[in-house]
């Protein structure tokens, strides 16, 4: 009988053995995969902090006598924003058909970035007629938008 039981302890022994070197093959297969989703969440993590940080706000529009349409958006936030998309009635605006400026400064802003704390003036050439909503959004992943009329 004591032999008996000094097999059971041995083969309870071997199958934790067992157990424990797959499960660390296994560990040891996934840690890049496990290591890449990490990353990701902890990037995904910073783009909603610097979104979070980022706060633009269409203060005030008008259409001009040429037909554009003149935008003072304020940017409210403690980051950088770039302009990299611009919508309206009938699409997307070709963002190099549109010009930014500094309003109080009357200078261009480099890149389409409004800095933090700044009024800038985005001029967007031939702007249909009638009511409709103007969607602007930032590289960064901040939105604005109105609707002009």
């Amino acid at each position: 009988m004591y032999r008996r039981g000094v097999s059971e302890v041995i083969g309870v022994a071997l199958i934790s053995i067992v157990v424990a070197t797959i499960g660390l093959a296994w560990l040891a297969s996934q840690g890049q995969m496990l290591t890449t989703h990490a990353y990701g969440i902890i990037d995904q993590i910073r783009t909603a902090g610097r979104r979070q940080r980022q706060l633009l706000s269409l203060l005030y529009y008008y259409k001009d006598g040429l037909g554009n349409l003149v935008l003072y958006i304020y940017n409210y936030g403690a980051e950088d924003s770039t302009i990299s998309r611009l919508f309206m009635k009938d699409g997307e605006v070709p963002i190099s058909s549109i010009t930014v400026k500094n309003a109080e400064t009357n200078q261009p802003l480099q890149g389409r970035v409004i800095p933090p704390k700044v009024l800038a003036e985005v001029r967007v050439p031939n702007a249909p007629s009638g009511t409709y909503v103007v969607f602007l959004m930032t590289e960064e992943g901040g939105r604005s938008h109105g609707r002009s009329a």
